[in-house]
């Protein structure tokens, strides 16, 4: 009697565990259809709370296992009074939890941006009014409350347009690749610079844009020590530029730039090397001024003069140094690197690496 009776409460006790476990199994499998129709109002509810924007994306995919999401189509306009532009635009962001650095007891994310593009065009601002301050770290804590750690970027671009003064000038740095490591300083916590950046990049009509270093940003004043280069610069696509900068335009010419930037504590040290080669700029144009003509042909002349002869390059070096918001500029210095190019010896297409104190530049 005692062994039935038995029987029968583990029956009703197993009955019940089943019941438990397909009321929790359907419970989880639709809130795992619901989560992401959620995260989409979310998402499109912080970005239309964004002063100054709105915005709204295609669709959220959810990954439980990974702990992760994906944000798919993402539009985000720049809105002033009755007109907006396009501001970002984005294939996909993925954000998700960065489990390795558990094992270093840190709770960090990561971030990848698929076809990111940013639009900084600069608009004329009617009458007093002024553009509203936003404070990008609200809607990013928003999507992302936990701290992120890695940012890798694939296939993105930047666009910088002037559009106050009317002369459309357009800067755009496209098919960017890359990443940066350790923000939030997971791993080696006793380093100054326990950050590292690496990035490659077009620019400026398929020049070559490469950029590597390290950073500190949980300091209030981020330190820094960075090394860059645009290569292989067609002058021609330098003209919007050099007409409204300096009244000339180039019939041909490469560029190559690199440059070197340190900042610790606030203080900048640095350089930018422009190296120009196989330059033309005196052409004969009916549309120009006698004026426009006489400028260019003194330009040219000084170019002539004052290049490499060896090397057919006009090059010098640029010094920076002083305070990391108001740096001063070695004029003189300028002056002397071109002469040094020009008469002593033919400055060199490479990054110096005199800046700094990583191994590879002592």
């Amino acid at each position: 009697m005692g062994k039935t009776m038995g029987f029968f409460i583990m029956k009703k006790i197993d009955k019940k565990i089943k019941i438990a476990l397909s009321t929790l199994a359907v419970v989880l499998i639709a809130g795992r259809i619901y989560l992401p129709y959620f995260l989409k109002d979310y998402v499109n509810d912080v970005l239309n709370n964004i002063d100054g924007f709105r915005g709204h994306i295609e669709d959220v995919d959810v990954s439980l296992l990974t702990g992760s999401y994906q944000i798919q189509g993402l539009v985000l306009e720049k809105t002033h009074k009755e007109q907006s532009y396009s501001y970002i635009t984005a294939d996909e962001i993925n954000l998700s939890i960065q489990w390795h650095s558990l094992f270093y007891g840190r709770i960090v994310s990561d971030i990848t941006l698929e076809k990111f593009a940013i639009n900084l065009d600069n608009y004329p601002v009617e009458g007093d009014a002024r553009e509203v301050s936003t404070d990008w770290t609200v809607p990013i804590r928003a999507l992302m409350p936990i701290s992120i750690n890695y940012v890798e970027a694939k296939n993105c671009e930047v666009v910088i347009v002037n559009k106050k003064d009317d002369s459309d000038i357009e800067f755009k740095v496209y098919d960017i690749n890359g990443a940066v490591r350790n923000l939030r300083n997971v791993k080696n916590p006793d380093g100054e610079l326990p950050s590292s950046i690496i990035l490659s990049a077009k620019t400026l009509e398929n020049g070559d844009l490469k950029l590597d270093g390290r950073l500190n940003i949980l300091k209030q004043i981020p330190d820094f020590d960075l090394d860059a280069s645009i290569e292989r610069v067609d002058l021609v696509a330098m003209n919007p530029f050099a007409m409204k900068y300096a009244d000339i335009d180039f019939t041909q010419g490469n560029l190559d730039l690199y440059f070197e930037f340190m900042a610790k504590n606030g203080e900048l040290s640095g350089y930018i090397k422009p190296i120009l080669s196989a330059v033309d700029i005196f052409e004969f144009d009916n549309n120009k001024s006698i004026g426009g003509h006489f400028w260019e042909a003194i330009v040219a002349m000084l170019n002539e003069v004052l290049e490499n002869q060896s090397k057919n390059q006009f090059a010098t070096k640029l010094v920076f140094n002083g305070k990391l918001n108001q740096p001063n500029v070695e004029v003189w210095t300028a002056i002397k690197n071109i002469l040094s190019n020009g008469f002593v010896e033919a400055f060199k297409k490479q990054i110096d690496r005199t800046i700094g104190s990583s191994p590879e530049k002592n």
